[in-house]
């Protein structure tokens, strides 16, 4: 599928301006490669870890059930 579906170019809308040190965005650069950087390894990362339990969120409901117990 072309990345242009799912990253449309919305020339309207204007970016943020930059804080001083934070390195530019460049508009004109393709979606593909910022995207195959961006979003890929995060998915290898997820593949290979499996899927990881909510534990600060388990951990949470627990004492919450044992306080109001």
């Amino acid at each position: 599928a072309p990345r242009s579906r799912v990253l449309p170019v919305v020339p309207d809308i204007m970016p943020e301006p930059v804080f001083p040190g934070a390195p530019e965005i460049d508009l004109q650069s393709s979606p593909s490669t910022v995207g195959d950087a961006e979003v890929m390894p995060d998915r290898d990362d997820r593949r290979v870890r499996g899927p990881r339990l909510p534990l600060t969120a388990i951990f949470l409901g627990v004492t919450l059930l044992a306080a109001a117990g």
